[in-house]
C-alpha cells in the first residue's frame, strides 16, 4: 500500500484442518473419489493456507469516470487452497506519518511534516519530546514507549497488535495526549511510520479473508466512497465493507506530502475461484493501493499481494 502504510486488524483459527483418511477396515465402502485427497494435497493445503496466501496475485486496474475514480481488482483463487475464514484485525488512526524522528520530535513539525500537532494535549503546538530508538521501541521523553506492530519485509507483512497480556500496541503521551502506535521497528538512522489518534486507537475486525483498498488524494479535496461504492461480481449475500478514513504523510512519488485516504476492507469471498470488486471514488484520486489481508496463526494480520497503481491526472 504504498511504504509502510498501514494501514492495521483478532486472532481466528483457519478453518482449514485436513481430516486423516479413514482406513479401509474402518469403513464398509471407500468414499466417493471426488472427496479423497491425497496426503501430499492435504499438505499442501496446509502449508499455503498458513503462507496466508490463498490468491493468486491480483489484477489491479483503475480508470477516471467523470468526477469519480472506478477501481477493478480481478482476484484469482489458487486451486485446492482454503482462504482464511477467520478474523482479521486492523486499524484506521486518524493520522500517520512516516519520516525520521532524529533525537527530538518537535510538535510544530511532527517528523518534518509540515504540520502542527498539540500531541501531549496542553493546548499549545510549542513543545518538544526527546526522542530514542531501544530494540527496535520508539521511547519520548523517557516515559512514552511505541514497540512495533507489525513484522516482515517486501510484499509479505504481518501485524501483532496485543502484547502477551491481551493489551494493545499503543502507548499514550499524557492523560491528555494522544495515543499512537509504531508500525516497523525502529532504527537509527531510518525512517519511522507512526500511526496517532486524539482517542485511544481503536481495533477494528472484519470476516476473512479481506482486501484493503486505500485511495490517495489531495488533502484539501479528500476522496469519498458512498455507501454503495463497493460491488462484487459475482454477487455475494453476507459480505461486508468496512469504509474508514485517514490523513497521511509519506513519500509516494518525489517529493513527501499529506494526503487525503479514502479506504475500506472488503470481506472477500473465500471460496470462488474467481471474483471481481469494484470500487467507485468520488473526486480525484492521484494512487491507489490495494493488499490482500488473510491470518496466519500466531498473528492477528497478515498481508500479501500488495499492488499500487497510480491514476492518470485529468486534462
Amino acid at each position: 500500500m504504498f511504504k509502510h502504510l498501514f494501514v492495521a486488524v483478532t486472532l481466528g483459527v483457519p478453518g482449514c484442518s485436513a481430516a486423516t483418511p479413514a482406513r479401509s477396515s474402518e469403513v464398509r465402502s471407500a468414499p466417493p473419489a471426488a472427496e479423497v485427497k491425497p496426503k501430499a494435497q492435504e499438505e499442501t493445503d496446509a502449508e499455503a493456507t498458513e503462507a496466508g496466501a490463498a490468491f493468486e496475485p491480483p489484477q489491479l486496474s483503475v480508470a477516471r469516470v467523470q468526477d469519480s475514480t472506478e477501481i477493478t481488482v480481478v482476484l484469482n483463487k489458487r486451486p485446492g487452497i482454503r482462504a482464511w475464514s477467520g478474523p482479521v484485525a486492523y486499524t484506521a488512526e486518524p493520522f500517520t506519518v512516516t519520516g525520521l524522528a532524529g533525537r527530538k520530535l518537535q510538535e510544530r513539525d511532527v517528523l518534518s511534516s509540515g504540520r502542527a500537532f498539540d500531541l501531549n494535549g496542553d493546548g499549545d503546538t510549542k513543545d518538544s519530546f526527546a526522542v530514542a530508538c531501544d530494540d527496535g521501541v520508539v521511547t519520548l521523553g523517557g516515559e512514552f514507549r511505541l514497540p512495533p506492530v507489525m513484522a516482515g519485509s517486501g510484499n509479505t507483512r504481518t501485524w501483532s497488535y496485543r502484547d502477551a497480556d491481551g493489551n494493545l500496541r499503543q502507548d499514550q503521551l499524557t492523560a491528555t495526549g494522544v495515543s499512537a502506535m509504531l508500525y516497523l521497528p525502529c532504527a537509527d538512522g531510518q525512517s519511522v511510520t507512526i500511526g496517532w489518534g486524539p482517542k485511544p486507537l481503536e481495533l477494528r475486525e472484519i470476516a476473512g479473508p479481506a482486501m484493503m483498498v486505500l485511495a490517495f488524494g489531495d488533502a484539501k479535496t479528500p476522496p469519498t466512497l458512498s455507501k454503495t461504492a463497493v460491488s462484487r461480481e459475482p454477487a455475494s449475500e453476507g459480505l461486508v465493507e468496512q469504509p474508514f478514513s485517514l490523513e497521511a504523510f509519506e513519500q509516494v512519488a518525489d517529493t513527501p506530502k499529506w494526503y487525503a485516504i479514502a479506504g475500506t476492507m472488503v470481506q472477500l469471498d473465500g471460496r470462488a475461484a474467481q471474483q471481481t470488486v469494484r470500487v467507485v471514488v468520488q473526486g480525484d484520486v492521484e494512487h491507489v493501493v490495494i493488499a490482500i489481508n488473510e491470518g496466519r496463526t500466531g498473528v492477528e494480520r497478515a498481508r500479501t499481494h500488495t499492488t499500487a497503481q497510480a491514476v492518470q491526472s485529468r486534462e
